[in-house]
């Protein structure tokens, strides 16, 4: 059911602004359920806009029940056989813990012998199982049950779920309302239930058709001139035959649910058909006016007024006091003055000031004209009377109906349907039907899974409407599921806070309620995550599951994805969402709410040229394997280069600017362990000069790195040069290591360091071996000289020499001069032992 509401205005937003509407949870607006908001601005297009299609947004909320509901067997369905198990659903904000009690009655004021109450176990989907009183084939008895919480029964916020069922036993299944309080809840419009007598009442309607005119007892009007009209009917006029100087009366008596004009005996008649009576002066000082209340009803309306000279000032206060017993105003009645026009409306039931009353105000009353137009409660000549919805069914089958009807009664009994969206059919599908129907087939139930009677009443004669006794449709039943909570145990709903990507995973149960199958061999199932601190929905999938055979639970796992969620979150797993036909789809929602924890914390950012960390401005080989880890303490959330790693390179040619670098290209290697990316790529080979790094990091949540890029730059030689090997540290006490540096594209193939005296003797030869893995760039050895000989001696102190003897080798390694070099005389170099 869709229902529009009144448009609020709000001020003029000159550039942006968050604008809020509210909308009231008024009395008898049901909002159990799924519902959709749809908010429209500038609806009527009365605001020019470059684009109008824009201004409207649709918010999808599911309010969970309070309490606790019926729901099979369904609302004024036909249950054929015994016992009968009656179903309910628990709100799950509420039902912790919390007994439940069933009661049904065949009376729906749950007072008479019959009544029988059981109290249940708590559970989200309680269940009683009972026999019925009677299982004849004849009967047809009518049960009203409910459910509530036990500890609810005196809380009168907590009202019972209330449901009711006809039992027919045999009979096909169906849907029907044979006793009068099962009309409760049908929609009515001019027409109403009256529970003390159970009859079907037209509403009445407020018309003004009476009109009424007079005069002081010196206005001479010109003629005719009316004084009294009825809806449009001359009652009495000023050249009719009724006397002048009196007060005339009449009165409007209830005929059925119409009020007509009615003469009461007394007094001279006058007007249209007798039916308006006259008293004069001396008729009134003798009581005629009370008498002639004492002869009407308490519910008449009743209307006085003067015509000509009446001598109130003769009227003693209890003379007066007649208009106060048709509702006038006693302080009114006391500046009553002979001459002066005066006009009374009003009803013997009705209390003091309720009436209608004119009198002459102005200075000249004795010439002053007066005139009311008091208003009749009419009953309505017509109504309607429109059925809750009726169904679902997978086929329809026939249709009986009984309206009891007096000579001047008619009706037209109409049959709509109604889609599974809830869209009527623009003309019914059955029009003024007049018998039983005994074959429905012909209504496709695939297209109109639901029905709704449409009753038009009418009687412009009394007014008495016609008497609706009941009305039934038979069909094949649709399935009903429900998600059963009890079955995976409601700790499992309970989740403790998650990091930010850490993923959990829930089991559900989906339970076949009925014997009836699904129209499809699979269900869907659509999982929405609703972040309640952004208002979004960052996740919204179906997925498909096998659709439970008859009395059948099928078992399935969502897996909850946290990423981009921090904040509370809620959940709303639903099966079958209003795709195929059920009878409700309420207790296929399940919420489930959780909380996760935000990622604030920024990720490590480390580069390495070839395997190693290098200083700012160091040289590099000319086709480096450039390494880049981003380290975040968030494990739970991956990382990908494309996705979380931002790598440019810049040139070392004048005015060149960062290149960024694809590392979604196939050579680009990615790996992500124990919350680690690592991405090794290769820059192809680089041109000498000194180039520049620049690398930004992020982890999922968006949080950086470093406020900047990580800049470095490193050099480049493509040619292949080395320097002199020099000890460190040198003079040295116990072990001294080598440093030098290499360019180009390899390393030599061999080499050795030769420690010799000052004589030129040998002492000891360290080869390339020893010295340990060489790179392209700065090197420091891994080996450590300890100032021993061949044999392992030590060495005295003092001054000795050393040289590095190179090989053959792919490429001739050019000397590449240093500002150390002056160390060196003729390729030697020195180191000192100090001990």
């Amino acid at each position: 059911m869709s229902e529009l509401l009144s448009p609020e205005a709000f001020n003029p937003v000159d550039y942006q602004d968050t604008l809020t509407l509210v909308i009231e949870a008024e009395e008898g607006r049901d909002a159990f359920g799924l519902n959709y908001f749809e908010v429209m601005v500038d609806a009527e297009d009365a605001v020019d806009e470059a684009r109008e299609d824009n201004n409207t947004a649709v918010l999808e909320f599911f309010f969970p029940t309070i309490g606790v509901l019926p729901v099979l067997p369904t609302p004024y369905s036909i249950v054929n056989a015994q016992p009968v198990e009656l179903n309910a659903l628990a709100s799950s904000l509420q039902n912790e813990g919390r007994a439940i009690i069933f009661e049904i009655d065949t009376v729906a004021t749950y007072n008479s012998p019959a009544k029988r109450s059981q109290v249940v176990a708590p559970g989200s989907t309680p269940t009683w199982m009972l026999s019925l009183l009677s299982d004849n084939d004849q009967d047809s008895t009518v049960y009203f049950w409910r459910v509530n919480y036990v500890d609810a029964l005196n809380d009168p916020t907590l009202l019972w779920g209330e449901s009711s069922f006809t039992y027919i036993k045999n009979s096909a299944p169906g849907w029907t309302q044979r006793n009068f309080d099962q009309f409760r809840e049908s929609q009515l419009s001019q027409i109403r239930r009256n529970p003390s007598t159970r009859r079907w009442e037209f509403e009445r309607e407020i018309e003004k058709g009476l009109e009424i005119q007079t005069y002081g007892k010196d206005f001479v009007p010109e003629l005719p001139y009316i004084y009294l009209q009825f809806f449009g009917d001359n009652y009495l006029t000023s050249d009719a035959s009724c006397a002048q100087n009196v007060i005339a009366a009449m009165r409007f008596s209830p005929s059925g649910d119409i009020f007509n004009p009615a003469a009461i005996p007394g007094g001279t008649s006058c007007g249209r058909n007798g039916l308006v009576t006259v008293f004069g002066n001396t008729a009134l000082l003798n009581n005629a006016l009370q008498a002639y209340l004492n002869q009407a009803n308490p519910d008449d309306y009743i209307l006085f007024f003067t015509i000509g000279n009446i001598n109130f000032d003769s009227w003693t206060a209890a003379q007066k006091a007649v208009f106060a017993s048709i509702g006038g105003n006693p302080a009114l009645h006391a500046s009553l003055q002979s001459g002066h026009p005066y006009l009374i409306f009003g009803r013997k039931i009705n209390p003091l000031g309720s009436a209608v009353e004119v009198i002459a105000s102005s200075t000249t009353p004795l010439v002053e004209e007066i005139s009311a137009s008091p208003a009749i409660a009419v009953a309505f000549d017509n109504a309607r009377i429109t059925s809750s919805l009726i169904g679902p069914a997978r086929s329809w089958r026939e249709l009986q109906f009984s309206i009891a009807t007096a000579p001047s009664d008619a009706y037209q009994l109409d049959m709509y349907g109604v889609e599974l969206n809830g869209q009527e059919s623009p003309n019914p599908l059955l029009a003024n039907i007049q018998n039983n129907l005994p074959d429905l087939s012909g209504i496709d139930a695939d297209v109109y899974p639901f029905l709704r009677f449409k009753l038009e009443v009418r009687d412009a004669t009394q007014r008495t409407a016609p008497q609706l006794q009941n009305w039934l449709v038979l069909y094949d039943e649709v399935p009903e599921g429900i998600i059963d909570t009890d079955a995976v145990g409601a700790a499992q709903y309970v989740v403790p806070p998650k990091n930010e990507g850490e993923d959990f995973e829930l089991e559900f149960a989906f339970r076949n309620l009925t014997e009836a199958l699904f129209a499809d061999d699979s269900l869907t199932v659509r999982c929405v995550v609703r972040n309640q601190s952004t208002l979004q929905t960052p996740i919204d999938e179906t997925f498909k599951i096998k659709a439970t055979g008859p009395k059948e639970t099928v078992r399935f796992r969502y897996r909850v994805r946290t990423q981009g969620l921090a904040g509370d979150n809620e959940l709303r797993v639903f099966v079958n969402p209003q795709i195929l036909p059920e009878v409700v789809y309420e207790n296929n929602i399940k919420l489930v709410n959780f909380r996760v924890k935000p990622d604030n914390a920024n990720p490590l950012l480390e580069v390495a040229f070839d395997g190693r960390r290098i200083l700012d401005g160091e040289i590099v080989a000319p086709e480096p394997m450039i390494s880049v880890f981003l380290r975040d303490e968030n494990r739970f959330q991956n990382l990908t280069g494309g996705e979380n790693l931002l790598v440019s390179l810049k040139k070392p040619c004048a005015g060149c600017a960062f290149e960024a670098i694809d590392l979604n290209q196939p050579d680009v290697v990615q790996t992500y362990t124990d919350g680690v990316l690592q991405v090794d790529f290769l820059p192809g080979l680089l041109e000498d000069g000194l180039h520049v790094l620049q690398v930004q990091g992020r982890d999922a949540t968006g949080n950086f790195a470093g406020i900047q890029p990580y800049t470095i730059s490193f050099e480049v030689v493509n040619a292949s040069t080395i320097t002199n090997f020099y000890p460190y540290p040198n003079p040295f006490s116990t072990r001294t290591r080598f440093v030098f540096t290499l360019t180009g594209s390899e390393v030599p193939s061999q080499f050795k360091i030769q420690i010799m005296t000052v004589s030129g003797k040998v002492v000891r030869e360290i080869t390339q071996d020893e010295l340990g893995p060489i790179r392209i760039g700065n090197n420091l050895s891994e080996y450590a000289w300890d100032g021993t000989d061949e044999f392992g001696d030590r060495l005295a102190n003092g001054v000795y020499l050393y040289r590095v003897v190179m090989g053959q080798t792919q490429n001739d390694f050019a000397q590449r001069e240093t500002s150390a070099d002056k160390a060196f005389k003729n390729g030697f170099g020195k180191l000192y032992i100090l001990r």
